[in-house]
């Protein structure tokens, strides 16, 4: 993602969010039109933080690049206004 003001994944343009959706709504779909495409090898790195030693601990940290696409759109369905379960 060189370009921040119009970020692009091998040239589709991306779209990132960390909300999330109150009690009040569902998402559903069929899983086998949800497709799952990696973006890169898992890179990963191991280390000893300052702690570590004395509480014979490692550090790993792993880094894997994904995405998530819809074949067909219509296979998912999202309802809100939900009041059951509450």
């Amino acid at each position: 993602l060189q370009d921040l003001e119009s970020p692009k994944l091998n040239g589709f343009p991306v779209l990132a969010t960390e909300s999330m959706y109150g009690k009040g709504h569902i998402g559903f779909g069929l899983a086998s039109q949800l497709w799952y495409g990696e973006a890169s090898a898992m890179a990963t790195t191991v280390g000893e933080a300052s702690g570590d030693f004395e509480s014979d601990q490692m550090t790993l940290r792993a880094v894997w690049n994904g995405d998530w696409a819809l074949r067909h759109r219509e296979s998912f369905a999202f309802l809100t206004g939900v009041t059951y379960g509450d």
